[in-house]
């Protein structure tokens, strides 16, 4: 009863309609601190101009109207992708644990 009310028969909107708040992509993907909670900040290729990239990529795939989508080809051709990659893999013991932590959690199986 705290957004309706029942007036008679019909409930009704009380007051204005609720919007949630809304954040942009970079913010969501935590482009400024490293990743979600600053868990990347010490991982190369985590720096803020990967994320503005990698923020810009998404927002082109994920555009509702398909003549602002880009293509499966242009996305490969997106600067993204030219940034430089390390050689080799990131050895676990250079990931927070708390990433280790919500990446095994985000595994489990459900089934024992």
């Amino acid at each position: 009863r705290r957004f309706f009310s029942l007036e008679r028969t019909t409930w009704c909107l009380q007051g204005p309609p609720v919007v949630p708040r809304s954040r942009d992509m970079l913010s969501i993907l935590g482009g400024a601190a490293g990743g979600p909670d600053g868990i990347f900040a010490s991982v190369p290729g985590h720096d803020p101009e990967s994320y503005r990239l990698f923020s810009d990529l998404l927002l082109r795939c994920l555009a509702v109207d398909p003549r602002d989508r880009i293509t499966a080809s242009q996305a490969l051709h997106h600067p993204f992708f030219a940034l430089p990659r390390r050689s080799k893999p990131v050895p676990v013991q250079s990931v927070p644990p708390a990433h280790l932590t919500a990446h095994a959690a985000l595994n489990a199986s459900p089934c024992a």
